[in-house]
């Protein structure tokens, strides 16, 4: 396995990359050598959107003339997933059992679905000299001497996509974070017929203007096709963090209403929002803090909810065969069978 939730089982895969820097500075400066890698890494139980195919991904293999253990590169992951993807998780070491093969350590982020089970999410593996002394890569250091380099490998990619969609994502479809979401806030008009139909569309392009003119990432749909009840699902199987609603009543009493992607139904629908561009903006760009600050918050309460501390491995078997919560014992949650 590759210790990911289920276990995973290398299957094949090709992968095409230059060697180290030809002398010290080249190591030292060129810094990395990217791969390609085509390979597919198959979860032994299935889960949708875990992981694709490990295929046209990136990872940078820097290349340096002296040992250096990349034991902050969690946190780094820690940060990004936390505050951009809401998605907490727990950083340390893999044990040497699960670490990359041939590699002197590998350090790493887990975070639990929401069926329950864990995610490596991001990793950095320590190559030391292992890898350049089987391919024989060396280079000449500042004294004229032929040294082999010391490497890393590291990287989040697509299953970090894969962790979102399983830590937010219900029976709807997704749920995204705001400062990730592609598109944060879709404008709707509604009931926008006849006479009326061109004031709910100018203020419907009022608002998008304000909204994109402080940054946020907004889209109206004002096709005629589809029904607004349509467009509204539609949208929310995108996962789109706001909706706002405007017909000809808003226009008429200077309001609006917006629907959040992360509270369903009435629960979520907020009437009487002012409509006027500078105090909507205002109300969107609170709304989009505490839907992100939400969605963390739950996924936080779900993932404490499912983990027990364990003190030994006689305790930490039973709980596993409990098959409800996950056992930690040490620094990692273990994926209940």
């Amino acid at each position: 396995g590759h210790g990911h939730a289920g276990g995973w089982e290398a299957v094949g895969g090709v992968e095409v990359g230059g060697g180290a820097g030809r002398n010290w500075r080249a190591a030292r400066s060129q810094g990395h050598s990217d791969q390609l890698r085509c390979g597919a890494w198959v979860p032994r139980r299935p889960t949708p959107l875990h992981a694709p195919p490990h295929c046209l991904a990136l990872h940078p293999f820097p290349a340096n003339p002296d040992p250096e253990t990349p034991t902050n590169h969690p946190q780094v992951y820690r940060e990004f997933a936390v505050t951009q993807a809401a998605m907490p998780v727990i950083a340390g070491r893999k044990s040497r059992i699960e670490q990359f093969a041939g590699a002197n350590a590998t350090f790493t982020i887990e975070a639990m679905m929401r069926d329950g089970r864990a995610l490596q999410a991001g990793t950095t593996h320590d190559l030391g000299d292992n890898f350049s002394r089987a391919f024989g890569t060396q280079f000449s250091d500042a004294g004229g001497r032929l040294r082999h380099a010391h490497q890393a490998s590291f990287g989040m990619s697509t299953r970090m996509v894969g962790g979102v969609v399983m830590s937010h994502g219900d029976d709807t479809g997704l749920r995204l974070p705001p400062r990730m979401a592609p598109l944060q806030v879709v404008l709707v008009p509604v009931a926008a017929r006849g006479a009326a139909a061109a004031a709910v569309l100018a203020a419907v392009d009022a608002a998008l203007v304000a909204l994109r003119a402080t940054g946020v990432r907004a889209q109206a749909d004002v096709g005629t096709e589809k029904s607004p009840g349509w467009k509204f699902s539609h949208w929310e199987m995108k996962g789109v963090p706001l909706r706002i609603e405007i017909g000809p009543r808003d226009v008429a009493s200077g309001t609006c209403a917006i629907a959040r992607r992360d509270r369903p139904g009435k629960e979520g629908k907020e009437f009487g929002v002012p409509l006027a561009p500078e105090l909507l903006v205002q109300e969107v760009l609170k709304r989009l803090d505490e839907v992100q600050a939400e969605l963390l918050e739950r996924a936080t309460r779900f993932r404490d909810e499912h983990i027990l501390d364990v003190s030994s491995h006689s305790q930490f078997l039973e709980v596993i065969e409990q098959g409800e919560v996950c056992a930690r014992w040490g620094s990692f949650c273990a994926p209940h069978a």
